[in-house]
Parts: C-alpha cells; structure tokens; sequence
C-alpha cells in the first residue's frame, strides 16, 4: 500500500465513521457477518480477485457500486431486473454499465449463499467488491461497513438527474453529490476513481469539435497537443462507437494520483474532469491530491465510507435477496439475526419466535411487484392433524341389543420433518465481455 499505513488508514476510518454516522444510524458496522458467515468477506475477496483477470472488472466494480448508491441509496437496487425494462439499469444513464460487473457481483453473491444461505446481502456484495478492485488495483484498502440490507424495487424513473455526468460543471456536480449528504472533497476524492477506466468518444467528441455548441470550436482548457492526439482517435463525426480512450492516459490500469497531475497539465479526458481543476472551488483539492497520493488515499477512503452509507437499510427494512435480479417471494424474506431486548429485571432475553418468524418477531413483509422471474417457492408444511374425537360409549336400546364393535384403532400422529433449506435460485450468468469498453 503507498505511501498510507495500516494505523492511518484506521484513523480516518474512525474519523469518516464519526462524522458520517448519521447517514446509517450507527447500524451498520466493521464485521457485521464475523459470527453468523465468518468466510462472507474472503468469499467475495477470492471471486472477485479470480474476475479481474479481465482488465475491466475492477473499474466496472468500482463504477457499479456509485451508480447504485446514487439512485435510491446503496441497497443493489441496480441489480434487479424488470423484464419490462422499468428497472435502473435500464435506463439511459446506465446503459454503460459493464455486464462484466454485474456477472462477478452475481459469482459473488452464489458463492457466498454455498456457505451461508440467505445471510449476507447483495447490497453488501457489492460494497465489498468495490473495496477489493481499488486495492486490487493498487489504492488503499479499508474495512467496509456492513449490514445493509436489500431494496423491494429498481425504477428507471429514479435515475434521471440523480448521477453524475460527463458534461456537468462543477455547480451540477455538487448538486448531485449534495443529494447523497456529500460535498466538494467528496466529489474531488471520488472523481479519482477516474484514475482507472475507460471512456467513449461520445462522451468527449463535444470537447474536440463542437465546444459550447459552436462547430469547429475545441474546448480551451485541454491541453492542445491533448486535444490533437484524442481527435486522431475519434475523429469528427466518423468515430467508432466502440473506441475507447483511458481517462488517465499515463497509468490506465493503476489506481495512483496521477490523474490529478493530468488535470493540471489540461489533460481531463472528460469535461466534468477538467473542470475541477479550472473551478475555483475545487482547484486546491487538486493540486492537494496531485502533491499528496497518501492525502488523496485517505480522503477517497472517507469518501467511499460516505457514499456507502447513504440511504442504506438496516434491520428489518428491504430483505437479503437470494438471487440478486429478483426480489424473493414475500414468504421467503430472510429475518435479520436475532434480536435480544431487555426483560424487566434487566435481564436480557431473547425475543420470542413468531409462527412466520422463527428468530424474532417483525412486521410482516411487504407484498411488491416481483421484478423479472418469481422467486423460490418454499414447501408448504401440513400442520399436524387434530387428535381425534373418541365417542362416548353406546349403551343397548332395550328392545333389541346391539353388539357395539370396539373403536378403530387411533393411527399415530405423525410429526411433520422440518423444512429443508430453500435451494439457492442459479441466476443467469453471464460470460464477461472481453475488453476493450467503457466504464464511464
């Protein structure tokens, strides 16, 4: 790890849990899973290690992961499928995103519910695997924050105006990230993840050629041998689509402060990258980070601790999906772990079970619209049979006597087995693109 040690990055660990903590009401916390899926977080380590060696996993992670907690809070609402195309990911804004990324958080979540069935959420997932790939791929590593839990619906309606974009000033940057209770270090910190990945022409050509929507006008604060090399890569209104150009042109791959130090020298591949440097608001944090890989370091640590804790739910809220694109059947929403509350001598005790909840008591859970495919079904169980009703003897009329049989033999009743775990729902893989594309 550069130029960060492991008690630095503990501080600002505990400095980002003290001044971020009203976002998550101090539910969620470092270890959530040690005692009730202690291999959840190795699990999604060694998956998510296997899948980078495709090159674009851990950008495409990376991006997956701030696109969720942007729209509707960090609750892998991104992940769900609507077959009527109404989801999230279904909207314009995120037509980008790899399916490489959903694919290894989908790996993931399969290979943590062999181990643990229905304990560790897909919304967790994937907040660990943003942290594997930036360490992966060279930043710093950090102990995630953990306990949310999953989102009931994925609306493509949410996602309009609540990401941000390539095109956006500094002004419509900041609003965005206010949305989520962030501001100007967070949005500089972040826009580090820039430091690795790709984009398309698309997203830049404006720059080259039609500045402020006059033709034939470059934008002034590139850097012109900049703006010539990226024209000869996509050129005027003849480029491929699928061409794709590093946004940090010196280290593509490696997760460093480099791309602050492009910034600098007018080399922004993306319009809302170079104008942190030429806005006053945020001009010091740049050159701050350009000078300073360790500040930058733990200022993106603070950062991926705030933007993972906005408008996350904990305890009863959502459910742990089995299957990370479809909700669960409502009867087969996992409870959280048990709670235990105080008795009136102020001894704890646990909560009594409920008949639909064999942990703890809770409100029912909410009957919603199933996004894509219905969830698992459990087995029915038969409730044992009533004992039976024995008649009262038959005394003889006195005309005629009648031979009363003895009673039929009662049949024994029958314990139902308990109910067998719910068998893990294989959702569609994937197979991973191969590079090269975007991820922004």
């Amino acid at each position: 790890m550069k130029g960060l040690c492991e008690s630095e990055i503990f501080l600002w660990m505990l400095v980002g849990t003290l001044v971020f903590g009203s976002f998550v009401d101090a539910q969620l916390s470092v270890g959530y899973y040690d005692t009730i899926c202690p291999t959840a977080e190795s699990i999604v380590q060694s998956t998510v290690i296997a899948g980078m060696q495709n090159p674009i996993v851990g950008p495409s992670v990376l991006r997956l992961f701030a696109h969720d907690c942007f729209v509707d809070g960090c609750d892998a609402s991104i992940m769900l499928v609507d077959p009527a195309g109404n989801d999230e990911r279904s909207a314009g804004d995120n037509l980008s995103l790899q399916q490489v990324s959903l694919d290894t958080v989908n790996q993931a979540k399969q290979a943590v519910e062999q181990a643990c069935p229905g304990i560790v959420s897909c919304a967790d997932i994937i907040a660990m695997a943003a942290e594997v790939v930036v360490n992966q791929m060279g930043g710093p590593s950090w102990s995630v924050l953990l306990g949310r839990r999953d989102g009931l619906t994925s609306q493509a309606a949410n996602v309009a105006g609540n990401l941000p974009g390539s095109h956006m000033d500094v002004t419509a940057l900041l609003a965005v990230f206010g949305n989520i209770g962030l501001g100007p270090k967070e949005l500089v910190a972040l826009s580090g993840a820039h430091s690795v990945g790709f984009s398309h022409c698309a997203e830049f050509t404006d720059r080259l050629y039609n500045f402020d929507g006059i033709p034939g006008t470059t934008d002034p604060s590139l850097s012109p041998a900049y703006a010539a090399t990226l024209q000869s890569i996509c050129p005027n209104a003849a480029f491929n689509p699928t061409t794709v150009q590093p946004l940090d042109p010196v280290t593509a791959s490696q997760f460093d402060n480099i791309y602050y130090q492009q910034l600098q020298i007018g080399q922004g591949l993306l319009f809302s990258d170079q104008v942190l440097y030429v806005d006053n608001t945020t001009t010091g944090l740049v050159t701050m980070y350009a000078n300073n890989q360790g500040q930058f370091f733990n200022d993106f640590v603070n950062a991926m601790i705030a933007m993972g804790n906005a408008g996350v739910l904990t305890g009863t809220q959502g459910e742990v999906r089995l299957n990370c694109s479809v909700v669960n059947n409502p009867s087969s929403v996992i409870p959280p772990p048990p709670v235990v509350v105080p008795s009136p001598t102020g001894t704890p005790m646990p909560v009594p079970a409920s008949p639909t909840n064999p942990v703890a008591p809770g409100p029912a859970a909410p009957v919603v619209p199933s996004l894509g495919p219905p969830g698992p079904v459990p087995p029915t169980i038969a409730s044992p049979p009533a004992a039976p009703v024995v008649p009262a003897p038959v005394t003889p009329a006195p005309v005629a006597p009648t031979i009363v049989s003895p009673p039929a033999p009662v049949a024994p009743v029958v314990t139902p087995a308990p109910p067998q775990p719910v068998p893990l729902p294989q959702g569609p893989v994937t197979t991973p693109q191969p590079p090269p594309a975007g991820t922004s």
